[in-house]
């Protein structure tokens, strides 16, 4: 029996995020009982949940539930804040780049990034409570940002919440070979039509991790910049473009940080630092920022005092 762990990101009195009239916490609860609805139409696998209401759960509850359970996949749900847009997601900044969490974490990076109808912003680590105190391979993902009007108005519909749900689903079949009962939960409509290509070797986002460089949405457009690629939307046709550039570029292409932005997310991906909300609350708090909420007022004052202390 395999037992997979899904945690919806905060709860009860920890909202998580806020933006266009919506509440990371109650997202991230309706992914996860989504996904746990889906799963529910495989047979031989075991589905827990941190929390299955709006109710309050430390990150040390999260993480000892799961231990105590014996999950064989812990996955959490978030939803991303702070001046970007995209979808990325985490795992522990000290496993070996060949490790099983890494590998596992690819499989789930290219079924969710069909699905989420968002501009893929790479997969990254980082040293995030539950992902370090979890005893089995764990994966942490930001599916958009709520404060992105764009972002927003894809969480406001129920096709996209399936979206999200079905590309986590498709990720986790594919790792522990679920197979379906008889009335397992069929693909959803997409929210928009996705870009299709014959193209089958490395990525744009596998190659600038490949050469160590940042593969986040905020710096392939600087590149595809410096390059002459105007108006870059992280096309599949564009990512080609930019990926044939930089191989015939024959070096590493180093990009200069957008020291002068106003948001927090890419200043922060400009000094080579974790932009993510997680972190940032991190910071509000090292910076004596309260409460935080990720608020336009909230990244404008964290990000002055950053840049006074860089």
């Amino acid at each position: 029996m395999i037992k997979l762990y899904l945690d919806p990101g905060h709860g009860g009195i920890d909202p998580g995020a806020i933006g266009n009239g919506l509440q990371e916490k109650d997202l991230t609860l309706a992914i996860a009982t989504r996904m746990k609805s889906m799963l529910n139409g495989y047979s031989n696998v075991s589905v827990r949940m941190s929390r299955a209401t709006d109710q309050t759960v430390s990150l040390s509850q999260r993480t000892d539930d799961a231990n105590q359970w014996g999950a064989d996949y812990f996955i959490s749900i978030h939803i991303n804040a702070g001046g970007g847009t995209g979808y990325e997601d985490f795992i522990y900044n000290q496993l070996p780049s060949g490790s099983k969490t890494t590998q596992m974490r690819r499989t789930m990076h290219e079924h969710i990034i069909k699905q989420v109808n968002l501009i893929d912003r790479g997969m990254k680590q980082a040293n995030f409570y539950v992902l370090r105190e979890t005893r089995m391979p764990a994966i942490l993902t930001e599916n958009g940002f709520i404060d992105h009007k764009s972002d927003a108005a894809l969480m406001k519909t129920d096709t996209w919440l399936e979206a999200v749900a079905l590309g986590h689903v498709n990720g986790l079949v594919e790792l522990f070979n679920l197979a379906t009962h008889k009335n397992a939960v069929k693909e959803p409509s997409k929210p928009n039509k996705q870009v299709q290509t014959d193209y089958t070797g490395i990525s744009i986002v596998d190659y600038l991790n490949q050469i160590g460089q940042d593969s986040s949405f905020s710096n392939r457009a600087k590149l595809a910049r410096q390059f002459g690629i105007v108006d870059y939307r992280g096309t599949a046709e564009q990512n080609l473009n930019l990926l044939a550039m930089l191989q015939s570029n024959h070096k590493s292409v180093q990009v200069k940080g957008d020291l002068e932005t106003d948001s927090i997310v890419d200043y922060l991906n400009s000094i080579g630092s974790d932009s993510s909300f997680a972190h940032r609350k991190e910071l509000a708090k090292r910076h004596g920022i309260t409460n935080y909420r990720g608020s336009a007022e909230q990244n404008i004052q964290l990000l002055r005092l950053i840049r006074a202390t860089n």
